[in-house]
C-alpha cells in the first residue's frame, strides 16, 4: 500500500518473487521415494504435514516433515516416533507407518484421517451433547492406552485430535508428549493446559491430560475452551516474555476458578457437569487421577441414566395401576353399599312385618279373653233379673237405682 491508501503496483522482478514464494509454501520439502506427495495439509509449530499417496498400492497417507536445524530434527522426530510406537496398537491413536531417519529433512509417514481435525468442525459452532461425549469417550481410550504404555501426551486439543471416515477420534501429534518416567517440562496449549503445567520446572503427571480432556468437553459443549474471552486474551497479549504469559495463565485460572458455562447448556445432567468440573479442577489434588477415572465415571453417569427408566417404571406403574383400579373400586364399593343398604332394608321390612304379626297376634288374644269374660257376665241369673227389673220402671226411678248402686 502507498502512503495515500492506493495499492501499490508490482514491478516483474516483485511479481517473479511472489511466485516463488508461493511455489515454495506449496511444494513439499523433499520427495520421498515410494510415495507422490499431493497437497499440504497443515503446518503446525515443528513441522509440516503433507498428503500423500503409497504408490504402490494407491492408499493416502500422511507424511510430516521437519525442516528445521538438524540437531532439532531428530530429537523431535526421535521423540514423536518413539511415542507412536509405543501405543502402535492402539485403534483411537493415528499409526505409524514409516519413518524417514537419514532423509533431509527427516520424516515420518502415518495414516491419513479423512476428515481432518476436531477443531475444524469446533470453528463451525458447538456440537451436540450426544456426539460431545461420544468423542470424548474415544479421547479418553486413546489416552488410556497411551499412558498404559507409558506415554502421556501432554498437549490435548481440538488440533490434535482426528475425526476418521466414521467420524471416531482418533488422537495424533504426540511432539510434546513425555514418558512417564521422564522429568523434562512439557507446555501445552493455553486454554487446555493445566495451570501447574504452565511452568518450565513442571514435572509430566497423567492430570495435566485429565485437564485438557475436562477443557475439551467444555470447548465441544459450549463452543469455546474455559476461560478464553476477550478479556483474558487481552491479558494475556500484554505479557512480554514466556514466563510473563505462563504466569499471567495461571492467575487467571485460580482466581476465576472452575468455570460453569457448561451447566447452562441444554442436555447437560448434573452428573456430567461434576464430571467436567472435576477434570477442570484448579488443584490437581483435586481433580480425577486418569483418563480411565473419566471414562469410569462416563461409564457410571450412562448406568445411572440406564437405570432411571426402570427406577421411574418402578414408582410410576404402581401408581397408574392404582389409578386404575380406583375407579373400579369405587364402583364395587357402590354396588355393594346399594345391595347392602337393600338388604338391610328388607331385612328391617320382614322385622316389622314378624313384630306387627305378633301384636296383632297378641291383641286377637286379648279380645278373645275380654268376649269371653263379657259372655260369663251376660250368663249371670242375678243380671238378667237386674235389668228385667230396670226395663219396668220409669227412667227416673233407673237413675236412682244406679245412684244407689253407685
Amino acid at each position: 500500500m502507498t502512503d495515500n491508501g492506493n495499492t501499490e503496483i508490482q514491478n516483474d522482478d516483485d511479481r517473479e518473487r511472489s511466485r516463488r514464494l508461493s511455489l515454495q509454501a506449496n511444494k513439499a520439502p523433499a520427495e520421498i521415494e515410494g510415495y507422490s506427495i499431493v497437497r499440504r495439509l497443515g503446518t503446525g509449530a515443528y513441522g509440516t504435514v503433507w498428503l500423500a499417496r503409497e504408490d504402490r498400492t494407491g492408499r493416502m497417507v500422511a507424511v510430516k516433515f521437519y525442516p528445521h536445524r538438524r540437531g532439532l530434527n531428530w530429537s523431535m522426530l526421535s521423540r514423536e516416533v518413539e511415542k507412536l510406537a509405543a501405543v502402535y496398537t492402539s485403534r483411537n491413536i493415528v499409526r505409524l507407518l514409516d519413518v524417514g531417519w537419514n532423509a533431509e529433512p527427516p520424516y515420518f509417514v502415518m495414516e491419513y484421517v479423512e476428515n481432518g481435525s476436531l477443531g475444524n468442525f469446533l470453528a463451525r459452532g458447538r456440537i451436540s451433547v450426544e456426539e460431545a461425549i461420544r468423542i470424548t469417550r474415544e479421547i479418553c481410550s486413546a489416552l488410556i492406552d497411551a499412558h498404559g504404555a507409558g506415554v502421556l501426551h501432554c498437549d490435548l486439543k481440538p488440533d490434535n485430535v482426528l475425526l476418521d471416515n466414521q467420524l471416531h477420534a482418533r488422537l495424533c501429534d504426540f511432539g510434546q508428549s513425555r514418558m512417564s518416567h521422564e522429568q523434562s517440562p512439557a507446555l501445552g496449549t493455553l486454554y487446555y493446559m493445566a495451570p501447574e503445567q504452565a511452568d518450565l520446572e513442571a514435572l509430566p503427571d497423567a492430570r495435566w491430560d485429565v485437564y485438557a480432556v475436562g477443557a475439551l468437553l467444555y470447548h465441544m459443549l459450549t463452543g469455546d475452551p474455559p476461560h478464553r474471552n476477550e478479556a483474558t486474551q487481552r491479558r494475556l497479549e500484554k505479557s512480554e516474555t514466556l514466563d510473563q504469559r505462563l504466569k499471567t495463565y495461571q492467575q487467571i485460572i485460580h482466581s476465576s476458578g472452575v468455570p460453569s458455562g457448561h451447566r447452562a447448556v441444554r442436555g447437560v445432567d448434573r452428573r456430567l457437569a461434576e464430571i467436567i468440573e472435576r477434570c477442570l479442577a484448579v488443584a490437581p489434588g483435586d481433580r480425577l487421577p486418569n483418563a480411565q477415572a473419566v471414562r469410569d465415571e462416563m461409564d457410571a453417569r450412562d448406568r445411572q441414566r440406564t437405570r432411571r427408566p426402570l427406577l421411574m417404571l418402578g414408582v410410576v406403574a404402581p401408581v397408574l395401576l392404582m389409578a386404575a383400579m380406583v375407579p373400579i373400586f369405587v364402583n364395587a364399593l357402590t354396588r355393594n353399599l346399594h345391595v347392602t343398604e337393600q338388604q338391610i332394608t328388607d331385612r328391617a321390612l320382614e322385622s316389622d312385618a314378624l313384630s306387627a304379626r305378633l301384636q296383632a297376634a297378641g291383641l286377637e288374644d286379648e279380645l278373645n279373653d275380654r268376649l269371653d269374660e263379657l259372655e260369663n257376665i251376660l250368663a249371670d241369673p242375678r243380671l238378667s233379673s237386674s235389668l228385667e227389673l230396670m226395663f219396668q220402671q220409669s227412667s227416673d226411678d233407673v237413675v236412682v237405682l244406679v245412684s244407689a248402686a253407685s
